[in-house]
């Protein structure tokens, strides 16, 4: 007596009802669903409900109108906002940040189908899009479940009412980490970064796949040419606290009239590496990465470096200003001219 009702049950959990898309921007789209005015009389048995998940797709006919292809939106969902019988309003998630189109075209139909997770977890390896065979081990991953601030009246707002902190978590040796399904928040968003570079920041629905494969850029140059950096800038911090502690000594020896130790101490300031030295450095680094850039045509990583590399330059320039040294001379002269000894 129950094979009916299971095989109906069955049917309904199987059907994944389709809807057009009407219209959309960078933050909502409105839809017509098919059949939509006419409500189904069983209220689970509803096409779509508040806060369901819709996967946008393109489908792409012939002068025929035959069917060529269909091409789903990768990191693109849209989530039910509100159901109102046939037109649907949604928000809209991509990592794509560009806007899903308007109404279909003559050979393209633009539409969204509903989904719901049936796994209980969802794994999410991470590897390099030059090679899909290495995995990414080490990196840091970001969960969050509410979408990035769209504005910083937004931003603030969620500091204000004091949102969930994010979860953190690093891939295995597999480039892997492992996402359980929330009945609460069906969409998370992942944040990929290695050191303080974001790699990737895409939305992500858990339970809908056994296994995912998010591809990743080659950061191995960046992360050279920051290595290198921090070394470049331990060096300079080493030669900051020393310039200071020979001005300071320099300036209390003359303040106490010993201006034969105050000049030996002023001629080592002047024997020290200055900004030209460090900039020379920082200039081979810049050049020699720029190049291996362009040759990989890796423009992302180009960016990088130069931001990089003009950030530390800021920095040499700030702290190994000769005026301060000039300062000295100036006062240590003024000294023995005021109280020759």
């Amino acid at each position: 007596r129950l094979v009916a009702e299971h095989a109906f049950g069955l049917l309904n959990s199987l059907f994944q009802p389709t809807a057009i898309l009407e219209s959309s921007d960078m933050q909502s789209a409105e839809l017509i669903v098919r059949a939509g005015e006419f409500p189904a009389p069983d209220p689970t048995s509803q096409q779509f409900l508040a806060d369901d998940l819709l996967l946008p797709f393109f489908q792409y006919y012939n002068r025929e109108k035959v069917l060529l292809k269909i091409q789903f939106l990768p990191w693109s969902y849209l989530q039910v906002t509100e159901v109102n019988r046939q037109r649907l309003n949604c928000s809209t998630y991509s990592a794509l940040r560009v806007a899903f189109g308007g109404k279909s075209r003559r050979r393209v139909s633009a539409k969204a189908h509903r989904v719901r997770a049936p796994l209980k977890s969802t794994d999410v390896k991470f590897v390099l899009q030059s090679n899909t065979e290495k995995p990414l081990s080490g990196y840091n991953v970001t969960i969050v479940n509410y979408p990035p601030a769209r504005n910083l009246a937004e931003k603030a707002a969620r500091e204000k009412q004091g949102m969930p902190e994010p979860l953190r978590i690093m891939t295995d040796r597999q480039g892997t980490i492992t996402l359980p399904t929330d009945p609460a928040h069906p969409l998370f968003w992942i944040y990929v970064r290695s050191g303080k570079s974001l790699l990737a920041r895409v939305p992500f629905a858990p339970g809908l796949n056994s296994h995912v494969t998010v591809e990743l850029p080659d950061d191995s140059l960046r992360l050279g040419v920051e290595g290198e950096l921090f070394m470049l800038q331990g060096d300079l911090i080493a030669l900051v606290a020393e310039r200071a502690v020979l001005m300071n000594q320099a300036r209390r020896l003359a303040g106490l009239g010993d201006y034969t130790k105050s000049d030996v101490l002023a001629a080592q300031l002047k024997e020290l590496n200055d900004a030209e030295y460090f900039s020379g450095k920082l200039r081979t680094i810049r050049v020699d990465a720029v190049e291996a850039a362009k040759a990989r045509r890796d423009f992302r990583s180009q960016t990088r470096v130069l931001a990089m590399c003009e950030e530390l330059s800021a920095l040499i320039f700030r702290y190994l200003d000769e005026t301060k040294i000039r300062d000295l001379d100036d006062e240590i002269k003024e000294l023995k001219r005021i109280n020759p000894r």
